[in-house]
């Protein structure tokens, strides 16, 4: 009587499966015993969990698995923040992945799958975290070094905020970069300036076109995300020759998405493109909403230049191809809760007021409570305070804020004669903590 007919794994028990691959995997299986990898882990795992499998795709699976663990085996370990991640739409890239260290010896590391695998499953990173990644360093022929990814060795998630603490303490703003800052990965931090459009490039590096404020990437299942720059308020250190302006560039993507964690840019992109059309009037909606904004964004300074000319002297740019924004910490920190109870006790004010009895005219002492003159002191003096917030976060003095400065970046539409009277306290207040430091 013939024996049953030996099609799939599931026809043989563990043993033979092993000897199997032995017999017809034998470069696989030498090379695994020479790195010291056990292999009875994996063939457990392709024997029970791929059982209707033919031998022949058993086979290359088993090729797969071992390559992935001898890579493991041989790897070395790099540690830090992961944030995002980058390439180039209509090109062949790989995708980068920057990983931040607290010594700012970033790094960035090279994969083509927008998924990381750990544990023998492929995800992808959707929010920022603490990261250890093997890593394998690959010099090609040209000299070019390398950090390809091979695995995700361990993973915590972190919140918006934590994540922005802490890469708040290894920011810089703009005017801190050099020449020398070119092609490194680097955490800028600045205030919202302008929204510009992002250009789209012909063939010969023409500009042939320009971008939506929001765009799909070019994988299977496309996924939209914000595509602008970001132009910061120019920045000066004590003793440089001009001022230096960084922009930040959020690219079309090919398959990596932006580490986008600034809720409302995603709300004001989609508002844009639903209501115009054209590229340079989407970006209007952006530059309402979005200048003045104290940001923190993570990317690789592409581009490193000087310019003259009779308006600015010399100025410097910065352009920092980014994969991660945040808002600086604190930026959007609503004291909701008060105001709920400021109106609350408003609200009760007036009804007792409604309640009382009419009586005979008579001068009264004035009601308790902050007159007007108060009222635009306390103001002036909340004005006071965000513009030396503002020049500490840019290192510059408030004496070099002008009304309409102060306007745009901080006061908005509040009177010029409550903007300049906090302008002058804040002068006064500044060269007042100079005094004290000498």
């Amino acid at each position: 009587m013939a024996g049953k007919e030996v099609k799939r794994v599931k026809d043989v028990t563990l043993s033979v499966f092993e000897s199997f691959l032995k017999k017809y995997e034998p470069k696989s299986w030498e090379d695994a015993e020479k790195a010291g990898v056990d292999l009875q882990e994996t063939l457990r795992k392709i024997h029970t969990g791929n059982a209707e499998m033919s031998f022949t795709v058993a086979r290359s699976l088993f090729k797969s698995h071992v390559r992935r663990l001898i890579d493991e085996a041989n790897a070395t370990q790099v540690s830090g923040i992961i944030a995002g991640m980058r390439d180039q739409y209509g090109r062949n890239f790989p995708i980068k992945v920057p990983i931040l260290k607290s010594n700012g010896e970033h790094e960035e590391l090279t994969t083509w799958d927008s998924k990381i695998e750990q544990g023998g499953v492929k995800e992808e990173i959707e929010w920022p975290g603490l990261a250890v990644i093997n890593i394998k360093e690959v010099i090609d022929d040209k000299g070019r070094r390398s950090l390809n990814i091979i695995s995700l060795e361990k993973f915590s998630p972190m919140e918006p905020r934590e994540f922005a603490e802490k890469i708040n303490k290894i920011s810089r703003v703009p005017a801190e970069f050099t020449k020398d800052d070119e092609y490194t990965v680097v955490v800028v931090k600045g205030i919202v300036d302008r929204v510009t459009t992002v250009p789209q490039f012909g063939e010969n590096k023409e500009v042939v076109g320009h971008n939506c404020v929001i765009e799909p990437n070019a994988r299977e299942v496309p996924v939209p995300h914000p595509v602008f720059q970001l132009q910061l308020v120019a920045t000066q250190m004590e003793g440089q020759i001009g001022d230096t302006v960084g922009r930040l560039v959020f690219n079309r993507f090919r398959h990596a998405k932006p580490m986008v964690l600034i809720e409302d840019i995603f709300a004001l992109c989609n508002e844009a493109v639903a209501r115009y059309r054209e590229p340079s009037s989407q970006v209007e909606i952006l530059q309402n909403g979005l200048v003045g904004r104290k940001v923190l964004a993570v990317g690789v300074v592409t581009k490193y230049n000087t310019t003259h000319n009779d308006k600015y002297g010399e100025r410097n740019y910065v352009d920092i191809g980014c994969c991660c924004i945040v808002d600086v910490p604190g930026e959007n920190d609503y004291a909701i809760d008060e105001l709920v109870k400021e109106d609350a006790e408003e609200q009760a004010e007036d009804e007792i007021e409604e309640e009382k009895p009419a009586k005979k005219t008579t001068k009264k002492p004035a009601k308790a409570g902050k007159s007007l003159a108060e009222k635009k002191q306390s103001k002036v003096a909340e004005v006071c305070e965000k513009i030396l917030e503002y020049c500490n976060t840019l290192g510059v003095d408030p004496g070099e804020l002008t009304v309409e400065d102060v306007s745009k970046y901080i006061g908005g539409e509040l009177p010029k004669g409550v903007l300049k009277a906090a302008l002058d306290d804040a002068i006064e207040k500044f060269a007042g903590e100079g005094e004290e430091s000498e």
